[in-house]
């Protein structure tokens, strides 16, 4: 949950987000670094190296953390977890997912976390990025409400004054609850939510929209339009 640039003893670069298969928590018999396989998109070990061990790792963590909090309290980011619960270190487990929302915050994250491969046995919650994001996320809404679902959607939220709509916070609650219906529950949240909806288990599927340019990003929202004002 950190990202690391490598030191000149060796040491590889890392982003957020990798994994990497430890063989070696006693490097060289000195406590201080851990010997490692990076591991690629197939789960295949793709590059040998030494990244710090867990305690030099929180270290790290933390600083960033730490800059990361400076950072929301100087600018807001948009959509983030927030426990209501005082205790936001708590680890967010689907055992206490009914207790979290999303809202502006940072929350800790250990600086190494344990992983293993697993196949989701419940329907995945869909994130979409890109410029035409917002128009993919109404279209599968409205075209396929069958399959499609999501706690920011209410019909009756368009017939309210600006000042009288929600704040926009997302309960997991309600994410688990269109799980429950068999949909995929559509979300309009942060790359930063991402990451602690990982955390709390939810493994969304992530799906960046590239347009090649802003001409065809005109023209598609153009013809997108006129298609929505016709079947109207």
């Amino acid at each position: 949950h950190f990202s690391y640039k490598g030191s000149g003893k060796g040491e590889i670069g890392f982003q957020v987000g990798e994994i990497f298969h430890v063989i070696d928590t006693l490097y060289n018999g000195v406590v201080g670094s851990w010997l490692v396989y990076r591991l690629g998109r197939t789960n295949q070990e793709i590059q040998k190296g030494v990244i710090p061990n867990n305690q030099r790792a929180e270290q790290w963590a933390q600083e960033q953390q730490n800059q990361a909090k400076k950072d929301a309290a100087s600018e807001s980011r948009g959509s983030f977890f927030k426990r209501r619960s005082a205790r936001r270190s708590k680890s967010l487990s689907k055992d206490h997912w009914e207790d979290v929302v999303f809202a502006d915050g940072v929350s800790k994250f250990p600086a190494y976390e344990r992983v293993t491969l697993k196949h989701p046995s419940f329907i995945r919650p869909v994130v979409l990025f890109g410029s035409l994001a917002d128009v993919a996320r109404d279209k599968l809404l409205k075209d396929y409400p069958d399959k499609y679902d999501s706690p920011q959607h209410d019909g009756h939220l368009d017939e309210l004054p600006k000042s009288q709509k929600p704040s926009g916070i997302i309960r997991l609650s309600a994410i688990k609850e269109i799980i429950g219906k068999g949909k995929h529950a559509i979300l309009d949240i942060t790359p930063s939510a991402v990451n602690r909806l990982n955390y709390a288990q939810f493994y969304p599927i992530v799906i960046f929209m590239r347009a090649e340019n802003k001409h065809v990003v005109k023209e598609m929202r153009s013809r997108l339009a006129k298609s929505s004002h016709k079947s109207s």
